[in-house]
């Protein structure tokens, strides 16, 4: 090889070496960029140790040891509805017959016609129960009734109907006075004879008579409107044979819940998680369901006590929760699901607390019944 060439080649040799290391640095820079990228990422995922950490939800806590023992006794019928009295008058709607729990056993009224189905109980006072239902024909028509069962002594009061109509809500104002509500939402206003009747245009709705601590005789009706996926709570009062309306709140669909008495409250569930009560004209709430310890919550089903600031709930799978002297106690771990009826109801009676749970399919209804301790 000649000089020149030699000269020539270690130029080209020279030079690829030098691009080949270019090419390595380069190669080296990329590498090292890419594993800081990674390093800032993967920081990035962790705790910033500067930033506070939010704090875990404080949930009120729930106490376990009862205020309340606790017995049962349990009837051989289902239940639509019941009222507590007192200790030794507690009466049943089984939607069938009439009953009297009379503080040992339970007692079939006599209602004078086997074909008389009682759905929704009233009573004025122990000498005077209003039960309300159907008369059901041999056709399977219904015609609307309500019975009074006056010191062993049954009147019949049929109610003028042009379809087939049964009686799920009532309120006996009197011995001679009463409103009566059917499933379709008509409502009938008894006055010693006559008969005032009103559609209440409130189609696959519920209906709730309560009578406030003022004397206020008032109607709440949760109406559903599948099409429209809203629901629709309203409160009208019942003045003599007047309906006079207050108040109407469009919800979402599955918001609009059952009324519910406690004592000089009537509350209701909304949202799914918030208790509300009337103020008479306006609902205010009051309670997040979803602030008690989750443990026991297994979602709402009845209430009941003497007012917001002392009442007891049921759960639909969980378990009875007492608030009382501002604080909550589980007051039973093992009892029978409540089930399903008309109008759940929890009653408060000076000591006492009475509530009821039922397998409807297997026609049982068990009474249960707290006495405060220590009293």
């Amino acid at each position: 090889m000649k000089k020149d060439d030699g000269d020539r080649f270690q130029i080209v040799l020279t030079i690829v070496l030098k691009i080949n290391s270019i090419i390595m640095y380069k190669c080296r820079l990329v590498n090292i960029v890419l594993l800081l990228s990674l390093v800032v990422i993967l920081n990035s995922c962790t705790d910033n140790p500067t930033e506070p950490k939010p704090e875990p939800k404080q949930y009120i806590p729930v106490d376990t040891a009862r205020r309340y023992d606790w017995t049962y006794k349990t009837g051989t019928f289902p239940t639509s509805d019941y009222y507590v009295l007192d200790t030794s008058n507690i009466y049943f709607a089984t939607g069938g017959i009439a009953v009297k729990y009379d503080g040992n056993q339970f007692i079939t009224l006599n209602m004078g016609d086997n074909r008389f189905y009682a759905q929704t109980v009233s009573p004025l006072n122990k000498e005077c129960v209003f039960f309300g239902g159907e008369k059901r024909g041999e056709n399977f028509d219904y015609i609307p009734v309500v019975k009074r069962y006056m010191n062993g002594i049954v009147d019949t009061y049929i109610l003028p109907s042009d379809t087939n109509e049964t009686i799920f809500c009532m309120f006996a104002v009197s011995q001679e006075k009463f409103w009566a509500i059917s499933r379709r939402g008509v409502a009938y206003y008894y006055n010693n004879g006559s008969i005032e009747v009103n559609d209440l245009h409130s189609r696959n709705s519920g209906h709730f008579i309560y009578l406030t601590p003022e004397g206020r005789l008032l109607l709440f009706i949760n109406s559903y409107y599948p099409s429209t996926s809203k629901s629709v709570t309203t409160v009208k009062e019942l003045i003599n044979d007047n309906i006079i309306g207050i108040s109407s709140d469009t919800l979402n669909f599955y918001d609009a819940k059952i009324i519910y008495q406690v004592g000089q409250d009537i509350i209701t569930l909304r949202d799914e998680e918030n208790l509300y009560y009337f103020d008479g004209y306006n609902w205010i709430k009051f309670f997040n369901y979803n602030d008690l310890d989750p443990y026991f919550t297994r979602g709402f089903f009845a209430v009941g006590g003497k007012s917001r600031n002392e009442f007891m709930f049921l759960g639909s799978m969980g378990y009875p929760l007492l608030f009382k002297d501002n604080k909550w106690s589980c007051e039973l771990f093992n009892y029978y699901g409540p089930g399903g009826y008309t109008h759940p109801r929890v009653f408060f009676y000076d000591d006492r607390i009475y509530f009821i749970a039922q397998n409807y399919q297997a026609y049982i209804t068990h009474l249960y019944k707290g006495k405060l301790k220590n009293k």
